[in-house]
């Protein structure tokens, strides 16, 4: 007969729950919880009451549930335990909630995982937390003691990212991809797989690292193993940004712009002037953008747009991104016909690509608007109104069309 709820262990010491566990040959899983925490109520009212994982907990493990904060209303067994719980706080770093430790029956830690997870995803850990061959810390043992599987060492340090160790997990991932990966053929280093294995530790790379030239220097190879153009070029400036450009702006003090110029000779020196004004050009709208400095904001976007069109990569988040510039900065802080009609232009290519979007097509109609162009902005603010019947915001833009009002502030 299946188990109606799990045993946990109560009124013993985690002494005690180490030795039962050695006794009877199971696993520890260890619950650290808060009182606030939602995410551990939820657990509890769903995952925690399914049949399948109250039968391999109670079968498998002995487990226990720790509260790592403290109230006035805690319980006799919180109080007791509170002793327990920050010393495996500080032992494992535990800093998020719930945190999910696995210890073998011999009570050595074997592994972890955080958050909350539906059934089918906790009974997967179960599983993993009693296969030696995935157990977090049982890799991270043999990989620290120089035992080094490179099959493995890409899971392994994704892994490690989940749990929030960064400066581990980038460690594991230079290593895989400078003692491994760049020993591998062109082919299999380009391969997909790979490439976006570097991509997940994007924040770990250098400019002076192989992989970041070989990317840079290989754009359309790289964009044709991911199958997306403007791959190589958002990796590069990334990175180049990162190093040229946040120093700069870091720097900046007492209400003072950047230097761009110092960066714009920086990065041309490094990687071209095409490179160099891309990026300074793209720095200078995130500046403007975060100081609120819509004159200079929307200068330096139509230049960018213009030089380097953001529509040259098959990407939504570009389509985004020139919405964004088109209503944000133009359409609501805007007077200037010929900033008008550059957004307009180029959201009619974001119309294009994107037919389906009311959001897309109710700027599109708002720029015409605001351009005089009221009969093609009410037909266009229509189409969008069809696509989205229920968008409040589209209709009231709509009325005032009609009404001849303005859809804007001054």
């Amino acid at each position: 007969m299946d188990a109606q709820e799990i045993q946990w262990a109560t009124d013993i010491s985690w002494e005690q729950v180490k030795d039962k566990a050695k006794k009877e040959n199971r696993y520890i899983f260890v619950d650290c919880y808060t009182t606030w925490c939602v995410a551990c109520k939820k657990m509890d009212s769903s995952v925690f009451l399914q049949s399948d994982i109250v039968n391999v907990l109670n079968e498998k493990f002995v487990s226990v549930k720790i509260q790592f904060d403290t109230s006035k209303n805690d319980s006799k067994q919180a109080v007791w335990w509170h002793a327990n719980a920050n010393e495996i706080r500080k032992h494992y770093g535990i800093l998020n909630f719930p945190t999910y430790l696995f210890f073998s029956p011999s009570g050595e830690i074997v592994h972890r995982d955080q958050g909350f997870k539906s059934g089918e995803e906790f009974v997967v850990i179960l599983t993993t937390a009693l296969d030696t061959n995935k157990q977090y810390y049982t890799l991270l043992q043999k990989y620290l003691k120089g035992q080094k599987n490179y099959g493995k060492l890409p899971y392994l340090a994704k892994y490690t990212k989940e749990l929030d160790f960064d400066s581990l997990a980038n460690c594991m991932a230079r290593d895989y991809i400078n003692n491994y990966l760049l020993s591998t053929k062109a082919d299999s280093f380009f391969s997909q797989k790979n490439l976006m294995f570097i991509n997940s530790f994007i924040s770990a790379i250098t400019s002076q690292d192989t992989c970041f030239q070989l990317i840079y220097l290989n754009n359309d190879r790289v964009d044709s193993a991911i199958n997306h153009r403007g791959f190589a070029q958002y990796f590069t400036d990334f990175i180049i940004t990162k190093e040229e450009i946040n120093p700069i702006i870091k720097k900046g003090i007492n209400g003072k712009s950047p230097n761009w110029g110092k960066g714009y000779k920086s990065i041309k020196r490094k990687f071209g002037q095409y490179v160099a004004e891309r990026n300074v050009l793209s720095a200078k709208m995130s500046y403007y953008d975060k100081k609120a400095d819509w004159k200079r904001y929307n200068k330096s976007a139509i230049k960018r747009i213009t030089k380097y069109p953001l529509d040259t990569m098959d990407n939504l988040v570009n389509d985004v991104i020139l919405n964004n510039i088109a209503w944000f900065g133009i359409f609501l802080h805007s007077n200037k016909k010929s900033e008008i009609s550059a957004a307009i232009k180029w959201m009619e290519g974001v119309i294009r690509r994107r037919p389906e979007s009311s959001v897309f097509l109710d700027t599109y109609a708002n720029l015409l608007y605001k351009a005089g162009k009221r009969k093609q902005a009410i037909l266009s603010e229509e189409k969008a109104l069809v696509l989205d019947p229920n968008a409040k915001d589209v209709r009231n833009n709509l009325s005032k069309m009609k009404r001849g009002d303005a859809t804007w502030v001054d």
